[in-house]
């Protein structure tokens, strides 16, 4: 519960974020129409026409963006994805709300101006890109830290249980702590990669209350494929993400 309303409240930030983003880029418009600043040139071609044309707009903008964003997915926790990726997700989803927008607009309020498509993109997408970016920044290093950790558990022993958690432990920022692994026979070990042997398959459930499990990672070999769909459809029934 604690891990959701941590993730309820970055996901609140987000959206926001986003929305006042893509809002006050869109109001500045006819700011920058007017200021005697700029060429006249400039000003003469954004064209934001009628008052209230350009405010009915903004409803359909922040719709687009928002629609596109949540399809892209920025607004699910994914531990496992990098400030990197995080900028081309914000980018690509940007690019679809950017496409949408400009669709919604032409046609419903025949907003036609290149000029000013070309002002509002960056003073829309720089704002939630860098928000994007500082807040997954800043909770990769509280979580390299210890806070706000996820406990996992890995099914399986072998080779490939072995590289995931090692990939797991080079990677603090991810705030994923592998409580242990669970196998039908214990490793020579009595573990793998640090990790310690919790106990047998058939008490996985058992293991995910006793040691407060949030996630499961099934990382059985393809030979034992049959036994992985087997645990997969046991886990369907238990309050963990697997």
């Amino acid at each position: 519960q604690m891990l959701r309303r941590h993730h309820q409240i970055c996901a609140t930030i987000l959206v926001a974020g986003d929305l006042a983003a893509g809002a006050a880029a869109w109001m500045v418009l006819p700011w920058l129409e007017r200021a005697a600043w700029l060429p006249v040139s400039y000003r003469t071609r954004l064209e934001v026409g009628e008052p209230a044309k350009h405010w009915q707009a903004l409803v359909a903008i922040l719709l687009a963006f928002h629609v596109c964003y949540r399809m892209r997915g920025l607004y699910i926790p994914r531990r496992m994805r990098s400030v990197r990726r995080e900028f081309l997700d914000v980018c690509r989803a940007a690019g679809l709300g950017f496409a949408a927008s400009v669709s919604l607009c032409f046609f419903l309020y025949r907003v036609s101006s290149r000029t000013l498509y070309a002002t509002f993109l960056p003073l829309a997408v720089v704002p939630s890109a860098l928000l994007h970016v500082l807040l997954r920044i800043g909770l990769q290093r509280l979580r390299a830290r210890g806070w706000n950790l996820r406990h996992i558990l890995v099914a399986g022993s072998g080779e490939t249980a072995r590289r995931l958690v090692e990939r797991i432990r080079r990677n603090p920022w991810t705030g994923l702590h592998v409580a242990g692994v669970a196998d039908d026979m214990p490793p020579p070990d009595g573990g793998i990669a640090g990790a310690p042997f919790l106990g047998r398959l058939d008490d996985l459930h058992e293991l995910i209350a006793r040691h407060g499990i949030d996630q499961v990672f099934v990382a059985l070999p393809v030979e034992r494929a049959a036994r992985s769909a087997e645990l997969l459809d046991r886990l369907c029934r238990e309050t963990v993400d697997v």
